[in-house]
C-alpha cells in the first residue's frame, strides 16, 4: 500500500511565508492559487503543496532566493519543463514543496485583470503580501491539470459546493481556456464528475 501524501497546514506554510520576509531583498506580491488558497479560506484542512503565481520575473527570483536562505532546495533544475509548467519547484527537509509561476500556469492560464480584481488580501508579511485566488480562478486552476483522479477532483467538489459565481468561471474559461490544450484536461476532469453524478453550470455550457 502507498504511503499516504503529507499534508501541511496553514500554521507549515505561515512559517515559511514569516521566514522568508525576513530575508527577501526587495517588497513582493504573490496570488495563492491551489490547495493552499483553500486552505486559508478554511475549505480543507492541509495541502501537499503551494503554488503561488507571480506577477514577474524579478518577484519570482527574489521570492526563489528568499525560499534558498531559509533552507529550501531546487527539487530539480529546469523544474519549468515538466508538464505542470512551474517556474521553480523547491522543497524544504520536512518536504513540504513551493512551486513558483510566473504570470501564467500550465504554460498557458494567465494572470488576467480580472483575476487580479477576483483576489483578496491574506495577510502582509513584512516586504511580503500574500493574496488568496478567488474560489473561481482556483477552480479552473485546478481543473486544467493533468493530474490523475482523485487528485484535484475532490478539491473541485468541494469548491462547488461551497458556492461559485458561475459566470466568473465561464467567462474566464471562454477568454482563456477553450480550444487551447489546456481545455482537453479540464473537458476530461468535467466528465469524470460527470460521470459521478455531478453537475454545474460550466458542465452543462461544454454540453458533456
Amino acid at each position: 500500500m502507498a504511503e499516504p501524501i503529507k499534508q501541511y497546514s496553514k500554521r507549515d506554510i505561515d512559517a515559511v511565508f514569516t521566514g522568508v520576509s525576513k530575508v527577501l531583498s526587495k517588497r513582493v506580491s504573490v496570488l495563492l492559487i491551489g490547495g493552499c488558497a483553500m486552505t486559508f479560506r478554511n475549505l480543507k484542512p492541509s495541502t501537499k503543496d503551494v503554488d503561488l503565481l507571480f506577477e514577474d520575473e524579478l518577484s519570482e527570483q527574489a521570492f526563489f532566493s528568499a525560499l534558498k536562505r531559509v533552507g529550501f532546495k531546487e527539487l530539480f533544475p529546469g523544474s519549468y519543463l515538466i508538464d505542470l509548467k512551474a517556474k521553480d519547484i523547491l522543497i524544504n527537509d520536512d518536504g513540504l514543496q513551493f512551486d513558483l509561476f510566473t504570470k501564467t500556469v500550465m504554460g498557458g492560464l494567465t494572470l488576467s485583470p480580472a483575476m487580479k480584481n477576483r483576489a483578496e488580501k491574506h495577510a502582509d508579511y513584512g516586504l511580503l503580501s500574500a493574496f488568496l485566488a478567488s474560489k473561481e480562478d482556483v477552480y479552473l486552476f485546478k481543473a486544467i491539470t493533468t493530474r490523475p483522479f482523485p487528485r484535484d477532483y475532490e478539491d473541485l467538489l468541494t469548491l462547488q459546493q461551497s458556492g461559485l459565481d458561475w459566470s466568473a468561471v465561464i467567462s474566464e474559461y471562454c477568454a482563456q481556456v477553450k480550444g487551447r490544450k489546456m481545455d482537453g484536461n479540464l473537458r476530461k476532469k468535467l466528465s469524470a464528475l460527470k460521470r459521478n453524478g455531478v453537475t454545474n453550470p460550466l458542465i452543462r455550457e461544454l454540453k458533456l
